[in-house]
């Protein structure tokens, strides 16, 4: 696809008007994008005031650029509630909404492996999956967009799903953020709705054109109604959503709490004053917030390591490669997580082989006949990493024991041991799986 210097060229100008004015023809502006909606056989939504009380979980929104008057809380709501909404990002925005869902907002120029004529600002992405956004796409240039991450400090992160990434590790284009039936579509490029973009670009348009179908044939019956709310939109009600029962005496109930909260905190404090004159209690008050520090670190880094351990068996290599390096900078023990792949590979190589495996994979001679009875089954091809997988392994005891198979050592598992036994589970996985006639299966 061949796209004129002038457009590199418009784009790097100042701005003859407000950026992404619905009703704007000027390069900045998204007049075209109702054409790209009608193409597209959706129906596209301007208002000039948007009101969260007239908004239910089956509308499917969509913010460009969200103003501070958008409430991170708000939206986080509406998705819980099973509503759908695409939030794209611009530079210079605020990153209240973004790390509301667990995200970071890295305005760097991002890494990648190729740009439109070189330049740093003008990331090229080429498809490299089946994802529905690719479809009939081939390649998207990219106007100065920021990168995404994920924020391992946040819960929120463990409900992200990557779709498209840049080529520098843990920074994403577009990322979905899940929870029951909501969902929300997160792109670090809003500039692909302008009117440059989507008149000289096919990829920019076709993407648009798939961004705002994403969310219609799941959340509505009838058509397909996209509501898009610009940075210039009046946003005013609240949004009550599944929640309306009972808000009316809400305001009350909250006064009440604070008021015997206040009351507890004064005898507290009346008698804190008096005690606290004494060394012991001063101490033994400091004792108490060191060790509830320390419960807080420990159960952070477990939530963290939860999304690995539980769905690290079942979910795409790329997923748990992307959680993974997140958890990576915090120094997290991928111990648990190491353990229960190598465990799978136990247990579905007993299955398969009337070897005790534990009694093989506790001596090197046992190490010769693994790998004799592994091609005499067809399977030579996953020897060496079933040998690499169980060599740092030891084993003691019978499968039926809580501890069967542990850490040699017992030293913490670090990432790139993780990963190298993540990438030899999967292999191991899928050549027993292609071979297996009543066995169980995996998703890989």
């Amino acid at each position: 696809m061949i796209v004129s210097t002038c457009m590199a060229l418009a784009l790097s100008l100042a701005s003859p008007g407000q950026d992404f004015d619905p009703q704007s023809n000027e390069w900045n502006g998204m007049s075209y994008l109702s054409t790209t909606a009608k193409e597209a056989e959706v129906t596209l939504q301007f208002p000039d005031t948007f009101s969260w009380e007239s908004v239910g979980p089956t509308d499917v929104l969509f913010f460009a650029n969200p103003s501070d008057a958008v409430s991170p809380d708000t939206l986080l709501n509406f998705v819980k509630d099973g509503g759908r909404m695409v939030i794209a990002l611009d530079g210079g925005a605020t990153d209240a909404v973004p790390s509301r869902f667990g995200l970071m907002v890295d305005e760097k120029a991002v890494i990648h492996s190729t740009y439109y004529r070189d330049h740093v600002r003008f990331p090229l992405l080429s498809a490299d999956s089946t994802h529905f956004l690719w479809f009939n796409v081939r390649e998207v240039i990219l106007n100065h967009p920021v990168a995404l991450r994920l924020d391992p400090g946040r819960k929120e992160s463990l409900n992200i799903e990557p779709i498209i990434d840049f080529h520098e590790p843990g920074q994403f284009f577009a990322v979905e953020w899940s929870y029951g039936e909501g969902r929300a579509l997160f792109l670090s490029d809003a500039s692909i709705l302008i009117n440059e973009m989507q008149q000289r670009s096919y990829g920019s348009k076709q993407l648009t054109a798939n961004v705002l179908r994403y969310y219609c044939n799941t959340a509505q019956q009838d058509g397909c109604t996209v509501l898009f709310v610009s940075p210039s939109a009046t946003i005013v009600g609240e949004y009550l959503g599944d929640h309306k029962p009972g808000l009316d005496n809400l305001e009350m109930v909250f006064a009440k709490a604070v008021d015997k909260l206040n009351g507890q905190s004064a005898r507290i404090n009346a008698w804190l004053s008096d005690a606290l004159r004494h060394e012991t209690v001063l101490w033994g008050l400091l004792a108490v917030f060191v060790f509830v520090l320390f419960l807080l670190r420990r159960r952070r880094e477990a939530d963290r390591l939860t999304w690995l351990l539980v769905e690290g068996t079942r979910r795409s290599a790329p997923q748990v490669a992307a959680k993974a390096l997140a958890l990576r900078r915090t120094g997290a023990d991928f111990r648990r997580p190491a353990l229960v792949l190598v465990r799978r590979v136990v247990d579905r190589l007993e299955k398969l082989l009337p070897s005790d495996m534990h009694a093989l994979a506790g001596r090197d001679s046992g190490h010769g006949a693994l790998k004799t009875a592994l091609e005499r089954k067809g399977l030579s091809s996953i020897a060496e990493p079933v040998l690499r997988c169980l060599h740092s392994f030891h084993m003691v005891g019978t499968r039926e024991e809580k501890d069967a198979v542990t850490w040699g050592p017992g030293d913490p598992v670090g990432y790139d041991t993780f990963q190298t036994v993540h990438s030899d589970w999967k292999r191991i996985e899928s050549a027993l799986n292609a071979q297996s006639t009543g066995g169980e299966r995996n998703e890989l």
